[in-house]
C-alpha cells in the first residue's frame, strides 16, 4: 500500500488507521515526485493520495501521469482523500478518474467500507480488465456495451471505460454520436470532455471551442479543458487565446511541465520569447527529476536564450544537458548548440570546429553494424 501526502503526521494518522484493519507494508510519499518514483518500484495494490498535494499539484495529475506511465495494474485501486467537495466535480469532470474520493474526515471504518466497494466493483470489471491487458480493445468495448445495455450497477461506470476505449483505438465518430445522445439523457462532465476530445480530432474546431469553453465555465477547475481548449485555439491559429487559456491554467497548477511546454511552444510561434523562455526554463525545473524529462525540451530552452541573447544562460543550460543527460545522442545535441553560441558570439572558427565535432559523433552513432 502506498500513502501519498504533504503531511507527515497525516500519513502517520493513515497509517495507525488502517494498521487496526491489519495492514502492516505500507510506504509513504510526501509528493508526486516521491510517489511516481515508489510505483516505478513496486505496482501497489492499493493507493491513497491526497488530493491537495501542495505546490500546485493534486491527486488527478498524479493518477493521470502514473496511468501515463503504466505504473497501475488495472487491479490496483487508488482512492484521492479531500476536505473539499469541490475535489469530487473535478473528478467527476476528467475523463478518466480515480477509483474512489473519500472526504475528510472518515473512520477506519468508513475507509475499509470504501475500499471494500471499490474491490467490488474490479469483480464487475474482471473480464474487462483482462481484454484491456490483452490490448483487445474491441472485445472490451463490447463487454461494457452489454453491461451497460443490462441497465445493472455500474452502468455509468461501464459507459464512461466504453467512451475512453473509444478514444483510444481513434474512433473519434462513435465517441461523438454516442456522447451527444449520453448527453441527452443526462448530464455527465466527462462525456462532454469526450465529445470536446472528439470534435477536435474530427477538426469541427468551432463546436470543439463551444464545448470547452462551456466546460470551463462549469467547472472552473477542469484543467483538461483547458488544455484541450488551448489546443483547439492553436488549431485555428489563434495562438494569442491559446496563450492566454494556459496561462490561466499554470496560474491554477504550474507545476505541470507538459502544460508548461505547450505554453513555451506557443509563445515561441508567436513570438513571444520572454513568455517562452521562462515557461520553458519551468518544464525542465519541473522535470528534471522526474521520469518526463526530456532532452528536446533542454535543447528548445538554449534556442530561445540564443535567438534572445542570453549566451550565458544558453551555456549553462548546455551545461546541464551534459550533466543530466549520459547519452551520446545527447551530446551531438549539446555540441551543435555550442556550436551555435560560438556563432552569436563572433567565434565562427570554434563554431565550425564545434558542428565538425557534432557531425562525427552523429555519423559514429549511424554507422551500420558490422557483420
Amino acid at each position: 500500500m502506498l500513502i501519498i501526502d504533504p503531511i507527515a503526521e497525516t500519513r502517520r494518522n493513515i497509517s495507525m488507521t488502517l494498521g487496526q484493519y491489519g495492514t502492516s507494508h505500507i510506504d509513504h510519499a510526501s509528493n508526486s515526485t516521491e510517489a511516481l518514483a515508489s510505483m516505478k518500484k513496486l505496482k501497489y495494490e492499493l493507493i491513497l493520495c491526497e488530493y491537495d498535494l501542495g505546490k500546485g499539484q493534486d491527486g488527478l495529475f498524479l493518477f493521470d501521469e502514473a496511468r501515463r506511465l503504466d505504473l497501475l495494474k488495472t487491479s490496483s485501486i487508488f482512492i484521492v482523500i479531500s476536505a473539499e467537495r469541490q475535489a469530487q466535480k473535478v473528478l467527476g469532470a476528467a475523463e478518466q478518474s480515480p477509483d474512489a474520493i473519500l472526504l475528510k474526515p472518515f473512520t477506519g471504518e468508513m475507509l475499509y467500507s470504501r475500499v471494500f466497494s471499490v474491490l467490488q466493483k474490479k469483480i464487475r470489471f474482471k473480464l474487462v480488465d483482462e481484454a484491456i491487458m490483452a490490448h483487445d480493445f474491441l472485445t472490451a468495448i463490447q463487454l461494457c456495451s452489454k453491461a451497460a445495455n443490462t441497465r445493472a450497477e455500474y452502468t455509468q461506470d461501464f459507459l464512461r471505460l466504453k467512451i475512453h476505449l473509444l478514444l483510444r483505438i481513434s474512433d473519434w465518430v462513435s465517441v461523438r454520436d454516442q456522447c451527444r445522445q449520453l448527453l441527452v439523457e443526462q448530464e455527465l462532465p466527462w462525456a462532454k470532455i469526450a465529445l470536446g476530445k472528439s470534435l477536435y480530432q474530427l477538426k469541427s474546431y468551432p463546436e470543439a471551442l463551444t464545448v470547452f469553453k462551456t466546460i470551463i465555465n462549469e467547472h472552473k477547475h477542469s484543467l483538461e479543458a483547458y488544455d484541450w481548449l488551448a489546443r483547439t485555439q492553436q488549431a485555428i491559429g489563434e495562438d494569442a487565446a491559446a496563450q492566454e487559456t494556459l496561462k490561466q491554467a499554470i496560474h491554477k497548477s504550474p507545476f505541470v511541465a507538459s502544460r508548461q511546454r505547450q505554453l513555451g511552444e506557443v509563445a515561441l510561434k508567436s513570438g513571444d520569447l520572454a513568455t517562452a523562455e521562462s515557461a520553458l526554463l519551468e518544464t525542465v525545473k519541473i522535470a528534471r527529476h522526474s521520469f518526463v524529462r526530456n532532452p528536446a525540451d533542454y535543447g528548445l530552452l538554449a534556442d530561445v536564450q540564443i535567438s534572445r541573447g542570453n549566451v550565458s544562460a544558453a551555456k549553462l543550460t548546455v551545461e546541464e544537458i551534459r550533466k543530466d543527460f549520459k547519452d551520446p545522442q545527447v551530446n551531438v545535441l549539446a555540441d551543435a548548440l555550442d556550436a551555435d553560441i560560438y556563432m552569436h558570439q563572433g567565434e565562427p572558427e570554434k563554431a565550425q570546429n564545434q558542428l565538425k565535432t557534432a557531425l562525427n559523433q552523429l555519423a559514429q552513432l549511424t554507422l551500420p553494424l558490422l557483420p
